[in-house]
């Protein structure tokens, strides 16, 4: 069983590109239990108001790279077996 607390607004995270807290207590990391052969590339962002959203990022001491685009969407650049894949 997984058993989390997170922060998180709908109007604070701009569409689910600024970041939020997961706290995951007791919980094992999700993550340890993944298939093995994958390998994060780059995560990058895109959002109507870019700006906006790098002075969000920036307020919480992190880099992630942010275009503007029609919506707002994060893009994992995954290396796998069959090359890479971005997933959205």
């Amino acid at each position: 069983m997984l058993a989390w607390k997170l922060t998180v607004s709908p109007t604070l995270t701009e569409g689910g590109v600024v970041p939020f807290l997961i706290d995951w207590g007791e919980t094992e990391h999700p993550a340890s239990k993944l298939p093995k052969g994958c390998t994060l590339v780059s995560l990058r962002a895109e959002h109507p108001n870019p700006e906006r959203v790098e002075a969000m990022i920036a307020a919480l001491g992190l880099e992630l790279p942010v275009k503007r685009g029609s919506a707002p969407a994060l893009i994992a650049a995954i290396a796998t077996p069959r090359g890479i894949v971005d997933l959205r």
